[in-house]
């Protein structure tokens, strides 16, 4: 069984259609009907973080789901079937610090308004709750750290062979159920990826050069759209359910849970919600460059993949634009103060162009 590690907690999936965890892990089954994914979970520090229920109800008739009963300070987030009966101790109850109190409306879990972007959220599937509120598994998600991309720079009157390799900025991983993958089973997916990568790339593009080889100041831009459009957002979302808009930075659909979180601050935008460097505009850049210089635009390209274990893209998961506030005009030679910046001419306010 492959398994990721959450804060303290360590995950893993088995595709069944009986209750049998791995040695030293617990079962979050749900009322299991045929064979399904089942979430094992352990503490991975060894410590109380899982616990089994103390019992399980009594019910009649049999094939009625049980409820486990938890120990004080921890939930059992879903009721399991009688039958064919498990016993208590292969089942999980978790600890109240990685649970998160869900709405209830219209007979599903509803998650509540959540902007922390640390955290994914789960039921089992089949869950049936057990109290009201319900609660939901509740797993905090780390950023792995990449490094900034390579600074544009000008180093003399010809066109710039800029280094435009992408550079992998931040990365965080997510259970397989947050992600569509076309073509790849539950069964597959349990066995070969059940765990994704969401990566975030970044680089800086030349979109725009002038050697002015002439007495008189020129100018050269253009008007380019920046930010992540309709259209691209919503294929992006229909291949991988993550959703992308300046509205709700990077949107992590709940899994069996109505709502989503996004996990824009984990990718290391400065806000999870509301981020400025995805808002779709037209804007034009253009420069003034002085006689016997050579002035040139660079943009930063923003880059969304979703990966397999194996490292595949999944159908449809790559999404690319142009970050908003992202823009640099440099010159050659600097000016006599050593500034090689350039002010762009243009800084009225963009049109938005979310189409």
């Amino acid at each position: 069984m492959l398994t990721h590690r959450f804060g303290d907690l360590e995950l893993g999936f088995i595709y069944s259609d009986h209750v049998h965890p791995p040695a030293g892990f617990r079962a979050l089954p749900g009322v299991l009907q045929g064979s399904d994914w089942i979430m094992c979970v352990r503490d991975a520090t060894g410590g109380d973080l899982v616990e089994p229920p103390t019992r399980l109800s009594d019910t009649l008739p049999i094939w009625e789901p049980v409820d486990p009963v938890p120990p004080q300070g921890y939930r059992a987030l879903s009721r399991v079937a009688a039958f064919p009966p498990v016993a208590k101790d292969l089942l999980a109850c978790v600890r109240d610090d990685y649970c998160h109190a869900a709405d209830f409306i219209k007979g599903h879990v509803v998650l509540e308004p959540y902007e922390g972007g640390d955290r994914v959220f789960l039921l089992p599937p089949h869950n049936q709750t057990i109290t009201r509120p319900p609660y939901v598994l509740s797993l905090p998600v780390a950023a792995e750290m990449g490094q900034l991309p390579v600074p544009p720079s000008l180093t003399s009157r010809e066109r710039p062979e800029f280094d435009d390799e992408w550079q992998l900025y931040r990365a965080t991983v997510v259970p397989f159920p947050a992600v569509r993958d076309a073509g790849r089973d539950t069964a597959w997916r349990v066995a070969n990826s059940p765990f994704y990568r969401l990566e975030l790339w970044r680089r800086y593009d030349l979109v725009a050069f002038l050697d002015n080889q002439t007495t008189l100041t020129q100018r050269v831009g253009d008007t380019y759209t920046t930010g992540v459009t309709r259209t691209v957002t919503d294929t992006f979302t229909t291949s991988t359910t993550i959703t992308v808009s300046a509205q709700a930075g990077v949107g992590i659909k709940g899994v069996n849970i109505g709502g989503s979180v996004s996990v824009a601050v984990t990718l290391g935008y400065s806000h999870a919600v509301a981020v400025a460097q995805m808002e779709s505009r037209a804007v034009t850049r253009q420069i003034d460059v002085p006689a016997g210089h050579a002035g040139a635009i660079f943009v930063e390209d923003h880059r969304l993949l979703v990966r397999r274990a194996d490292g595949s893209v999944v159908p449809g998961g790559e999404l690319v634009f142009k970050a908003n506030e992202s823009f640099v005009a440099l010159q050659y030679p600097p000016a006599a103060d050593g500034d090689n910046r350039l002010d762009f001419v243009d800084e009225s306010v963009p049109v938005l162009a979310d189409a």
